[in-house]
């Protein structure tokens, strides 16, 4: 991606206000603030998210599309083991188990 995405000057300063609030301030964002601060970021987040798509697929010699379907599936089957994980203690238990073996074969 060549562009980069660029917010008008009073849409910057709010989102670094929105910022500024969420990290230094006295207070949490209120519900119409977080999303706010969503719809903001939301086109540069975007734009991101297409590049490295784009440079996967060049990567990997496959089509943008056949990289985003890829990622998409990858997403989703994050999202389904997270779902599982989160509803079954014992299966958190167990990849808790897992992932901690793995760390010390490594040696870390």
């Amino acid at each position: 991606m060549g562009e980069d995405v660029r917010l008008d000057p009073g849409d910057e300063r709010r989102l670094s206000d929105l910022i500024r609030l969420r990290d230094w301030g006295d207070r949490s964002l209120t519900e119409v603030e977080e999303r706010e601060l969503e719809i903001l970021t939301a086109p540069t987040a975007r734009a991101l998210i297409d590049r490295d798509i784009a440079a996967l697929a060049s990567a990997k010699g496959i089509s943008v599309a056949t990289a985003r379907a890829q990622v998409e599936d990858a997403a989703r089957d994050a999202a389904d083991f997270w779902s599982a994980l989160t509803a079954d203690p014992a299966l958190r238990a167990a990849e808790t188990d897992a992932a901690r073996a793995r760390r010390q074969a490594r040696g870390s």
